[in-house]
């Protein structure tokens, strides 16, 4: 697991890639005692983000990648487009 802090000076920590904040979360108890070594003011931990992806096979890569930050732009709309209950939360990369 990756920890670090933010500019805020919130403690994150990122899971290795199979394993999610509800796993994590299981051991809660362990996490806390590990936190409060560091800060004895941590009371409790919560993972605050699902992160999803979404793979997409057989598209030529000169259609989105050609235009740079306007190809992104474009998938993304083609994306909602076609799929009214997917969320994007973030920037595409």
């Amino acid at each position: 697991m990756k920890v670090g802090s933010n500019g805020n000076g919130t403690i994150t920590a990122i899971t290795h890639q199979n394993a999610t904040a509800e796993i994590a979360l299981l051991y809660q108890d362990i996490i806390i005692k590990a936190d409060r070594l560091v800060d004895k003011g941590i009371i409790d931990v919560e993972g605050n983000e699902s992160w999803e992806r979404l793979k997409i096979h057989t598209v030529p890569l000169l259609r989105y990648m050609c235009d740079g930050i306007k190809g992104l732009q474009k998938i993304m709309a083609e994306i909602r487009a076609e799929n009214k209950e997917v969320a994007i939360p973030a920037q595409l990369r």
